[in-house]
């Protein structure tokens, strides 16, 4: 893989990664910069961004794939963990802040297709009507993320994205819905996402035998 220590620094972690167009990129760790992205050109390996300047890590993560460039999580001790990408959008990639302070969690990547990217975000109860919630968000990796639709804490599950199609389908219960309720959806690149069916209910809703 060529020499990960032509920078003469000791390189002491290499993470889980995957291939752009030419490259690939991974998280490694050195004593100057802490764990950040790094880029393998074919010929060697060197740092590509620095997201969090200094010996601090971003600690890179959730690799993926989105046409020809790479998204994935990091912190730049700022904003807290969220979505960057290796297109040459500003000087470290950031896709903007979707999630408030930065001490939230991280974003969770679902998957990608046709050159976009979904993943979801978890709010947290700030006043008293308010609700935790699962946001779902959709990205093409090089420009903002928008939010195609809110969803009941932690209730998005066993997503499926459609090969060569901007369109994944997913379990997830409404806002509001029973905590029964497990409801199938189609989401697309923009818009909301489409209720297809609800999949079970509670006992008492069901019908009865005669």
């Amino acid at each position: 893989m060529g020499n990960l220590n032509a920078s003469q620094l000791q390189i002491s972690a290499v993470g889980p990664g995957v291939g752009g167009s030419s490259s690939a990129f991974f998280a490694a760790a050195d004593t100057e910069h802490g764990t950040e992205l790094w880029r393998y050109n074919g010929g060697s390996a060197s740092l590509w961004k620095d997201v969090r300047p200094g010996p601090e890590s971003s600690n890179p993560s959730q690799f993926t794939t989105v046409g020809s460039n790479v998204v994935y999580v990091a912190d730049n001790g700022v904003h807290g963990p969220e979505l960057y990408t290796t297109a040459n959008i500003n000087n470290y990639g950031f896709l903007g802040a979707v999630q408030p302070g930065y001490s939230h969690a991280a974003p969770v990547i679902l998957g990608a297709s046709n050159g976009y990217l979904w993943f979801t975000t978890d709010t947290t109860v700030t006043q008293v009507n308010d609700r935790s919630s699962t946001e779902l968000w959709v990205t093409d990796g090089t420009s903002a993320p928008q939010k195609l639709g809110t969803f009941a804490a932690g209730s998005i599950s066993q997503v499926t994205v459609l090969a060569g199609q901007p369109i994944i389908f997913f379990l997830a219960r409404g806002l509001g819905a029973p905590s029964t309720y497990v409801e199938l959806y189609r989401a697309a690149h923009a818009g909301s996402p489409s209720k297809i069916d609800t999949l079970r209910t509670s006992a008492a809703s069901m019908p009865t035998s005669p």
